[in-house]
């Protein structure tokens, strides 16, 4: 028994001890690389289409990053819809355009093709990668720009629709841009 209590002692010195080295380390040569800046819009933004059949609802969420330990900036969206799909085409166009800012001018940009997939799926999700069932076209929600510039990067977007047969053409939905990060 005493030879256990003995061994279990030396661990646990060993491991203080590691500990003790390690912190002290931290303390005298400073803490990791500064964790990364994120931003996102502190609510989804939603609207009902009044589309035909049951009226679509879609909410999105912009954010905007800057990589812990790098100079890369990164905007990108995500969100929901319901009440797609169906048996009569909801949209003619859906697509977002996203911008990665800087003082309100845009560093980067990227684009996404939605409208397959919402007239195809009643319900689904989105990221910056696209919808999960894969069928939106040509979708990539994420913009990026290395730089060493700070303070005052936001994300910003807006979506070009047409609701099928409304008879009112292409309208534009402008999205609130998140809060600024540095």
């Amino acid at each position: 028994m005493d030879q256990l209590m003995n061994r279990v002692a030396k661990r646990a010195g060993t491991t203080a001890l590691a500990f003790g080295i390690a912190l002290t380390g931290t303390i005298a040569l400073g803490a990791s690389p500064a964790a990364a800046a994120f931003q996102c819009n502190a609510n989804r933004q939603h609207k009902e289409f009044p589309t035909p059949g049951t009226d679509t609802d879609f909410y999105i969420r912009l954010c905007v990053q800057r990589d812990s330990g790098s100079n890369k900036y990164v905007a990108y969206a995500l969100g929901t819809w319901s009440d797609g799909g169906g048996a009569v085409t909801k949209f003619e166009q859906f697509d977002i355009y996203l911008r990665l800012e800087k003082n309100d001018v845009a560093q980067g940009s990227s684009f996404c093709r939605m409208r397959p997939a919402i007239n195809l799926v009643s319900t689904s999700n989105f990221d910056r990668n696209g919808d999960s069932g894969g069928l939106a076209f040509d979708c990539d929600l994420e913009a990026t720009k290395t730089s060493t510039s700070r303070n005052n990067w936001t994300a910003d977007a807006f979506i070009k629709y047409n609701v099928n047969n409304d008879g009112k053409g292409e309208q534009t939905w402008s999205l609130g841009g998140t809060a600024s990060i540095a």
